[in-house]
């Protein structure tokens, strides 16, 4: 039975057209506001013997006017999000036009005489229609660079997880070949692992398991190494009893394993042990994995500029790791490394009720 999830914590927007966005919020509030203060200010320094009424005028009328436009449209944004972008944008300026030109005839008879001169019917419509395109163009730009930075960061993500080295592949078939003739049995569970960890590869980016499947799946990639490395491989595992259920992101803990047996263990001629722990607090979980250095990388700085290969790539893990981390959670992520003496040590702390983003 397969140990996957078909749950995700992040999903690739299916549709790529563009979606217009709710007005009515308290960031989009605010720049009403101050948009009406500042035409305000424009009319009380552009009307010969203009006053403050004509100041407090001028921004209850612009605020009604971007309130009148932004109420409606973000009641029908999920019918405009059906149309074709063009048809979509024709139907949100013409409804605007109609809105101002209800405004207009319905405060015609309150407005200040001096106003009614500096700023016609024609003249809000031409202002509303060059306010509108503008809006709706920076949005379509805006939400285009979205969706290319979206497609790239998900494009790594599916390259961590669909990522096993050549290497590891072709010593796990060679380890398969051996135990053949000698144990059939040992060859079967080699196999049904290996199917595992390519099946949890092929997975959808983001795809989210418990923490025992996690530990699971973490544990068949580890016999395939105990095959491999032999007496040389220990892996001391401290994993606390959650309380709760707690789901991770596929493939979080096994790459920092496969990074820990890589650059840890197998450079070692007398090999090593890997400790992983898992603890518990109220509203995040940590995870720590710690493995021994060869003495080339103890020699360099944690902050220092790949100094070899083993250093090299294990910084570009680490990285992978943390972009990933980064997509998934955000700021509610941390990725930390260290150095300690002989060991280094690899810390994620996650939240145990993440929010997609």
């Amino acid at each position: 039975m397969s140990i996957l999830s078909d749950n995700s914590l992040l999903r690739v927007r299916e549709s790529s057209g563009y979606k217009f966005p709710s007005l009515v919020t308290i960031d989009k509030l605010g720049i009403m506001l101050v948009f009406s203060g500042a035409v305000g200010v424009v009319l009380l320094f552009n009307i010969p013997g203009a006053s403050f009424e004509h100041f407090r005028f001028g921004f209850v009328l612009s605020f009604c006017l971007l309130l009148s436009c932004a109420l409606p449209l973000t009641l029908l944004r999920h019918w405009l999000n059906q149309m074709r972008v063009r048809m979509a944008t024709a139907v949100v300026l013409l409804l605007c036009l109609s809105m101002v030109t209800l405004v207009h005839f319905a405060t015609f008879d309150l407005t200040p005489d001096a106003l009614v001169d500096f700023i016609g019917l024609s003249q809000r419509m031409v202002i509303t229609a060059v306010i509108v395109t503008s809006y709706l163009r920076y949005n379509f730009v805006r939400q285009s660079i979205q969706r290319r930075e979206e497609s790239e960061l998900h494009a790594r993500i599916q390259a961590l997880q669909s990522r096993i080295r050549p290497h590891f592949l072709f010593n796990s078939m060679n380890i398969i070949a051996s135990l053949i003739p000698v144990d059939p049995d040992a060859a079967e569970t080699v196999v049904e692992d290996l199917s595992e960890l390519f099946r949890a590869s092929l997975q959808e980016e983001g795809s989210d398991v418990s923490i025992d499947d996690e530990l699971a799946l973490c544990r068949r990639y580890m016999r395939i190494e105990f095959l491999r490395l032999g007496k040389r491989l220990n892996i001391d595992w401290q994993i606390e009893m959650a309380t709760d259920s707690v789901r991770i992101p596929l493939l979080t803990l096994q790459p920092l394993l496969e990074n820990a047996v890589y650059h840890g263990i197998q450079p070692l001629p007398e090999g090593g042990t890997i400790t992983v722990s898992l603890a518990y607090m109220r509203d995040t979980y940590t995870i720590t994995v710690t493995n021994p250095l060869p003495a080339e990388d103890l020699s360099q700085p944690v902050d220092s500029k790949y100094p070899s290969t083993h250093d090299r790539g294990n910084r570009l893990a680490i990285e992978n790791i943390r972009s990933r981390l980064d997509v998934l959670y955000g700021n509610g992520a941390q990725l930390d490394t260290r150095v300690s003496g002989q060991e280094f040590t690899t810390q994620i702390t996650l939240p145990k009720n993440p929010v997609a983003r």
